[in-house]
């Protein structure tokens, strides 16, 4: 693979698997009045009749149903807001152990370690990514933990005992800091990561939990657990025209190289998009991770190829990989130091407000670098940098109210 395919792990505009946790099924009797959305419909038992039996409100199942609706809109807009709002409103919610019990019952929500209430089970089930391990197999598909929308799912998750949760969000957390720092990561990463194992040790011990473990790769944090038996999810043909765009590269067939790498983002793996771009990008002398340009002719000798290249990353960035918004920002900050247009740099300015909104690092960085007197501006917007004080607003979160 080529390099930005084998260090890259973000995200994707596939929907998450949260909606696996359905309040129609807690209430069976109730589920053919309730709609996706979880709003209640009238209906008659007789077609003859004009009478209509109305179904009696649950106010449970009503609230579930509508932070699952709020939770799928968060994870296909990465808004992580929403997720901290949905959170705190399953907070607020009070109702007996017996209707937590029939909720977190039918739908087979596990009990980890640690969790004491019914309602534990009911919110660590509901916000936790269900198909996590799919992603964290497949990187070049572009989801995994590092996008802000799965961080705070992570959080909220951890926030009801999930050590499961606790445990990815400490290695991510790492991940990122060491990524842009060789200072050692504040103390709290660590605390996270020592609080989890130990309960993920005990959760290996029983059946039901060991098959959820199972789809993770965690042998780094413990020995008693399943080691490289995870599965990966089957893009044989995707891969296949990965792998032979990266040898018609090397071979300097630059237009054969892009365009299998094209068929590989329409088949699912949207990081090829960002390498198609970079393919082009290349051939007419732009260095992107330098953001210049130093081709022979006249920038705008290029005008197709350059609209070409931002259509790729741009196709990128709305299927939410970050990566295609960061290399949008590239291309058009080289073209403006070449050129000042300043057109250039208002394109700039909006792509990084858009790999910012995914919870891009880089987008921090080159913020500050490039639009520095309105840095605090876009702090205000996204959130403090994952890769420095983040893990403040997330210990704060997280710590604020355990039900």
């Amino acid at each position: 693979m080529a390099n930005i395919l084998k260090n890259v792990f973000n995200c994707t505009a596939m929907s998450l698997a949260i909606l696996s946790f359905s309040p129609a099924n807690a209430a069976e009797a109730n589920k053919e009045n309730i709609r996706p959305g979880g709003e209640s419909v009238t209906e008659s038992p007789v077609k003859s009749s004009s009478k209509k039996m109305v179904r009696v409100a649950n106010p449970l199942d009503d609230g579930i149903a509508d932070i699952v609706s709020q939770l799928k809109i968060a994870h296909e807009t990465c808004d992580f807001r929403s997720i901290v709002n949905a959170s705190l409103q399953f907070d607020q919610m009070t109702f007996t152990e017996t209707e937590w019990q029939r909720v977190a019952q039918s739908n087979e929500a596990l009990q980890w370690p640690e969790q004491d209430s019914w309602k534990q089970r009911v919110g660590a089930h509901l916000f936790f990514p269900h198909d996590l391990n799919v992603y964290l197999d497949n990187p070049l598909i572009g989801v995994a933990t590092e996008r802000i929308d799965m961080i705070w799912s992570l959080a909220a998750a951890k926030k009801y005992h999930h050590p499961l949760a606790g445990y990815l969000l400490a290695t991510t957390l790492q991940k990122l800091w060491r990524s842009y720092s060789d200072a050692a990561f504040p103390k709290y990463y660590t605390d996270l990561e020592n609080q989890s194992v130990p309960l993920l040790e005990k959760a290996v011990d029983r059946s039901d939990l060991r098959e959820v473990l199972s789809k993770y790769r965690l042998n780094r944090a413990s020995r008693k657990f399943p080691y490289d038996i995870s599965e990966m999810i089957v893009l044989p043909e995707a891969l296949g025209l990965s792998d032979e765009a990266e040898k018609l590269a090397r071979k300097q067939q630059y237009e054969r190289a892009v365009a299998k790498y094209v068929e590989a983002g329409d088949k699912g793996l949207y990081l090829c998009y960002v390498e198609a771009g970079y393919v082009l990008a290349g051939k007419i002398g732009f260095n992107l991770n330098s953001q210049t340009y130093n081709g022979t002719l006249p920038l705008e000798e290029h005008q197709e190829t350059i609209s070409r290249i931002s259509n790729y990353f741009k196709k990128a960035g709305k299927s939410n990989v970050p990566e295609g918004w960061e290399a949008l920002v590239d291309l058009h900050l080289a073209i403006y130091k070449k050129t000042e247009n300043s057109e250039d740099r208002v394109t700039a300015f909006e792509g990084l407000k858009k790999a910012g909104q995914l919870g891009s690092t880089q987008s921090y960085t080159d913020f500050y670098r490039h639009f520095k007197d309105q840095f605090s501006a876009f702090i205000q917007a996204y959130g403090a940098p994952l890769q420095s004080d983040l893990w403040k607003d997330l210990k704060t979160f997280i710590e604020e109210v355990n039900p």
